[in-house]
């Protein structure tokens, strides 16, 4: 996975969301952390959102910004940079709304 996410060209990662009635169901890529769900929850708190990972799993773990100063396994076997948090999160506002 780690190779072909090392070959892999500027693909566009996908940030998906079905809309059923007044449900969500929210896509996102690798493995992200809580941090994103309980983000997307605040977005709109009067409809039930659920949050997926692993719509595409090239990523590995999506951290925060802020994990990556913290250190431990998950920031350093990802395949972002810390920047991304912002990038996830501006994808996620579009689809969600």
């Amino acid at each position: 996975m780690e190779l072909a996410w090392k070959n892999r060209s500027e693909q566009p990662i996908p940030v998906a969301c079905l809309h059923l009635g007044n449900i969500s169901i929210l896509s996102l890529p690798g493995e992200p952390m809580v941090d994103f769900q309980l983000y997307t929850q605040k977005l709109d708190e009067k409809r039930p959102i659920f949050v997926a990972g692993y719509g595409d799993c090239g990523p590995a773990y999506i951290c925060t910004e802020k994990s990556f100063t913290e250190g431990g396994y998950e920031p350093y076997a990802s395949h972002v940079v810390p920047e991304s948090e912002k990038t996830l999160k501006s994808a996620i506002e579009k689809v969600i709304s």
